[in-house]
């Protein structure tokens, strides 16, 4: 469910959005753990539940801690969708595994191509995230994908002209401004 009714990315950004936001700043508020990731069980049973590791797979400490790092890169790489360029870190980060996953053209019968990862296991998983980010690249969905300014929460921009900042107006966006004003009224008074 997205905060303030706000609709989903689309079907080739959707499994990428979730991934993210699989770590909630805000979930502490509702009692709830913030990172849905706390165990390699976890990270198996979300990558399983989302088709993109078998149900059985080993899932390591290594691949959990890889899991979070690259999760985490790709956020900061969309909340760079809102105010500036990635970090030169978080792009070692994603290229290495890149690299590892050895992403690769896969033709089909029917002529048309995907791009897929060679490698099995979390780290194939996890390619195949890094695949749908190419595609909604050439379809020019990427750039949409962004993360909210305040919470981090990662968000898909459907406003025309792609100026959404914060995850819900009424939320965020209202509690940057209100601690803006009273920083200002502080200042000045």
């Amino acid at each position: 469910m997205e905060p303030g009714g706000r609709r989903p990315a689309p079907h080739t950004l959707r499994p990428l959005q979730l991934f993210i936001n699989t770590y909630n700043i805000e979930r502490h508020h509702l009692g709830l753990r913030q990172d849905e990731f706390v165990s390699p069980t976890d990270l198996r049973r979300w990558l399983a539940g989302q088709g993109l590791l078998r149900v059985g797979a080993r899932v390591s400490e290594s691949d959990l801690s890889r899991a979070v790092e690259v999760r985490e890169a790709l956020r900061r790489l969309v909340l760079a969708h809102n105010r500036s360029q990635a970090h030169p870190s978080d792009v070692r980060i994603l290229d290495r595994l890149a690299r590892d996953a050895r992403l690769v053209l896969h033709f089909r019968r029917d002529g048309t191509m995907r791009l897929e990862p060679a490698a099995t296991g979390v780290t194939g998983a996890l390619g195949r995230l890094l695949a749908s980010a190419l595609t909604a690249q050439f379809d020019g969905t990427w750039e949409r994908l962004k993360a909210c300014r305040r919470c981090h929460w990662t968000f898909y921009d459907h406003s025309k002209n792609r100026s959404g900042r914060w995850c819900v107006m009424s939320i965020c966006g209202n509690r940057v401004k209100a601690q803006a004003y009273r920083a200002h009224h502080r200042a000045t008074g």
